[in-house]
C-alpha cells in the first residue's frame, strides 16, 4: 500500500469547503489528474455506494474508471474509492474546524496489485506529491473568492 496524507488550513468554513469538494463537478479545478467525472455528478448529491465514471491522467496516459462513495459525513468527512487499472484508491477528506477556518484534510491509500506492486516506489512519490499539490491547489481556490 501507498499512503499519503496532507493537511492545509483553508480560511472558510467546514461547511464551506465541504460543499466545494463534495460537489464532484469541482474536482477537475483542484485535482489536477481528473479530467472529468460523469455528468451531472451532483444531481442527487453524494449517496453511499453510488459509482461514476472517472476520466483522468493519473500516469503518462488518460485513463478511465469508476469512482464510487464509500462515506459521507456532512461537514466532517468523506471517502472515495476509485478503481482503474489494477489500482484501487481510497481517499479520505476529513473537515474540522479551526479558528474561523477549516482544518482539511486528505489522505490518499493507492493499492497496486499483481504486477503494479513492482512499480510501488514510483507511486509512492506520484503520490504524495500529487496530494501535497492539490490540497495546495484547493486552499488557493477557496481562498481567492
Amino acid at each position: 500500500m501507498v499512503a499519503s496524507t496532507e493537511t492545509a488550513l483553508i480560511a472558510r468554513s467546514p461547511a464551506d469547503v465541504f460543499a466545494y469538494t463534495s460537489d464532484l463537478d469541482n474536482e477537475p479545478s483542484w485535482d489536477v489528474e481528473v479530467v472529468s467525472i460523469a455528468a451531472g455528478a451532483d444531481e442527487a448529491g453524494l449517496e453511499v455506494g453510488r459509482r461514476y465514471e472517472i476520466r483522468f491522467v493519473p500516469f503518462l496516459a488518460e485513463a478511465e474508471g469508476t469512482l464510487t462513495v464509500l462515506e459521507v459525513e456532512p461537514g466532517t468527512r468523506m471517502v472515495l474509492q476509485t478503481d482503474f487499472a489494477g489500482l484501487t484508491s481510497r481517499i479520505t477528506y476529513s473537515y474540522a474546524a479551526h479558528g474561523a477556518g477549516t482544518r482539511f484534510t486528505r489522505h490518499v491509500e493507492v493499492h497496486p496489485v499483481g504486477m503494479l506492486r513492482v512499480v510501488a516506489p514510483f507511486v509512492t512519490r506520484r503520490v504524495r506529491r500529487a496530494n501535497r499539490r492539490d490540497v495546495a491547489n484547493l486552499k488557493r481556490l477557496l481562498e481567492a473568492d
